[in-house]
């Protein structure tokens, strides 16, 4: 999954991609290859990833219409969103990471974030987001979250799963693996931010379990809602 490296599967739902406008063709291609090859040298497999999707997949309900994976990269989430009896559709920026998605019979469409949101008021029943939000600076992290809470029906959830930059190890280094990350997201301004949002929070905390102890926050868009 990417939510860039997963470490992060989410370089795929970034808009912050670097400007190879300097670049002929063949050489912006080339690059473009290499980044894609750096930004995934240190995502986890789906052996590894898996179990760590799973918890997540009770806090989405399955009656309220279609749970939105952003940056969703081969598709893991929306394979276990969909044994659980959901109707789960993912967008990601890499078109590779969709193709194979796509490969594997999934619902998986190459689009870059706010683009594709911008497009979809209260369409969604729920959205899902892992190391995403890490990719983008404050003004556009916040901007995406806008646009996923305008996506949500009332009643509907969003969850997001980030960097703990509480943990030395990820603080020193491991975020810094992922060369297109540009900020954590500690779990006070995402309080603030979903309460500003109008969002109740469900859940939150970190993943004990886990040796990089990622932040996790749950939302809920009010059943009775004035609409953004």
């Amino acid at each position: 999954m990417r939510a860039a490296v997963k470490g992060c599967t989410d370089m795929s739902c970034a808009n912050n991609s670097p400007d190879t406008s300097d670049l002929g063709r063949d050489a912006h291609t080339e690059f473009r290859e290499i980044l894609n090859t750096v930004a995934h040298g240190f995502e986890g497999t789906a052996e590894k990833n898996r179990p760590r999707l799973q918890p997540f997949v009770n806090y989405f309900p399955t009656h309220l219409g279609p749970i939105l994976d952003v940056g969703c990269g081969v598709g893991l989430m929306i394979e276990l969103l969909t044994a659980a009896g959901a109707s789960a559709v993912g967008i990601d920026q890499d078109p590779g990471q969709a193709a194979i998605a796509q490969s594997h019979g999934l619902r998986v469409v190459t689009a870059h974030a706010h683009e594709y949101l911008a497009d979809r008021p209260n369409e969604y029943g729920g959205i899902f987001l892992r190391h995403v939000l890490e990719h983008f600076d404050g003004v556009e992290g916040l901007r995406l979250l806008y646009l996923c809470r305008k996506a949500l029906k009332p009643g509907g959830i969003i969850v997001i799963v980030t960097p703990n930059f509480d943990v030395a190890s990820v603080r020193h280094s491991i975020f810094w693996l992922d060369v297109t990350h540009q900020r954590p997201y500690p779990l006070p301004l995402l309080l603030h931010i979903f309460s500003s949002l109008g969002l109740e929070t469900v859940d939150s905390g970190c993943r004990q379990a886990e040796e990089e102890r990622d932040l996790f926050i749950v939302g809920r868009v009010p059943a009775a809602t004035t609409r953004l």
